[in-house]
């Protein structure tokens, strides 16, 4: 997960290999050939919520106790490193996602890992094996061309869903 302020992010999945959300500033691509082969979803990267929704950090941790009911799931060793486990289950019927289970580090309060189940079903877990703050990244790490042949859908077309 690369992130630079003030709207751009690069999520680069392992498993499966070659699903992609990107915020270039001015649209959040979501690509995941894995579960939707043959096309790309753009949306507006501001203004929507739309970045909040695969950020984990606006996701999970701006005021989760009045978006979220929040319970202990334990604890875990992730990377190496000790965490306690909560479940957040959203309050709101509308929200992206039915459930999500968030390791934190105590020693320094940041996210080590996250399993999400959407509104469909599909569960991602996402394990962050290293965390650097404050590094210079490359513009082009937030640059998302869509592949040959692939239909972008726009998030207007995606209403009433």
């Amino acid at each position: 997960i690369l992130r630079r302020q003030p709207n751009l992010l690069s999520v680069n999945f392992t498993d499966p290999k070659g699903d992609r959300v990107v915020a270039d500033g001015k649209s959040l691509w979501v690509y995941l050939p894995s579960s939707a082969p043959g096309q790309v979803i753009r949306m507006p990267a501001t203004g929507n919520g739309s970045m909040a929704m695969v950020d984990p950090g606006g996701l999970f941790m701006s005021a989760p106790a009045s978006r979220y009911t929040i319970t202990a799931a334990g604890t875990a060793t992730i990377g190496g490193r000790s965490t306690n486990a909560l479940l957040l289950v959203p309050k709101k019927q509308n929200s992206a996602f039915n459930r999500a289970k968030v390791w934190i580090d105590p020693a320094d309060n940041s996210i080590r890992q996250f399993e999400v189940e959407d509104v469909n079903g599909l569960t991602r877990v996402v394990t962050i094996t290293s965390l650097k703050s404050n590094v210079t990244i490359a513009r082009s790490e937030f640059d998302f061309t869509p592949p040959p042949r692939v239909r972008i859908v726009n998030s207007s077309s995606l209403s009433g869903m």
